[in-house]
């Protein structure tokens, strides 16, 4: 399914190239709250992986509530008992457990809020004007019997503007905008850094002792006391 995100974002249009159209935008919306509801569920399984391969609770078990709670990649007691096996790995991981934290605003609203939006383009406060002027005279058109006024009206409205590569999120008590080409790089980035780090510390056998430094290099001291 990430695959296929991937592919849909690659057609994302170029900042200040015309409205992509309804279509494209439906597919790319849906598409990048599928990505992060999937981005999501790898750093739970992920989490899962470490804990039984890592034995940090005796019998754990899926369907044990607690044993739910408690496993989650970026929570402070996973950290701790991950770090109490590994203390290398809790550090790397803690490190990334802000970002972990703040995926969840991008993960979240798909989920209980309003979808993450991309709007299909912008226009400037004249033409919006002029939208709203010429869907005022097209209504009356309608009620005079012109059954053609509302649907050429609809396809100026739906093919106007310019594109804007922004995202809208719905957080609890306001809308916030980012530029979604660097939201999705950076999360893509972080959880293939995030996937990385877990594959070379737990699960990939190492040639010499000093497996940890094989792909990862060490995190400078202010990174690692932050």
């Amino acid at each position: 399914m990430l695959r296929h995100s991937a592919n849909i974002f690659r057609e994302i249009p170029k900042r200040g190239t015309k409205n992509p159209g309804v279509y494209l935008i439906m597919e790319l919306n849906t598409t990048i709250n599928a990505a992060y509801l999937n981005i999501r569920g790898i750093l739970d399984n992920l989490a899962w992986a470490l804990a039984h391969h890592m034995t940090l609770k005796p019998n754990l078990s899926e369907g044990e509530k607690q044993h739910r709670s408690f496993v989650n990649l970026f929570s402070d007691g996973f950290l701790t008992a991950v770090a109490g096996k590994d203390d290398e790995l809790g550090i790397r991981l803690r490190h990334k457990s802000t970002w972990g934290r703040d995926l969840s605003r991008r993960r979240d609203p798909a989920a209980h809020r309003i979808p993450m939006y991309v709007p299909p383009a912008a226009v400037s406060p004249a033409e919006a004007a002029e939208i709203q002027r010429q869907g005022a005279v097209a209504l009356e058109k309608a009620k005079a019997g012109d059954r053609d006024a509302i649907g050429e009206y609809l396809q100026m409205f739906n093919t106007s503007g310019v594109f804007l590569p922004e995202i809208i999120i719905s957080e609890q008590d306001e809308h916030v905008v980012e530029e979604l080409f660097t939201t999705l790089n950076n999360d893509f980035e972080s959880l293939l850094d995030t996937i990385e780090t877990i594959l070379v510390f737990q699960f990939i056998p190492q040639p010499s002792s000093s497996a940890h430094d094989w792909m990862c290099p060490p995190l400078p001291v202010r990174e690692m006391n932050r």
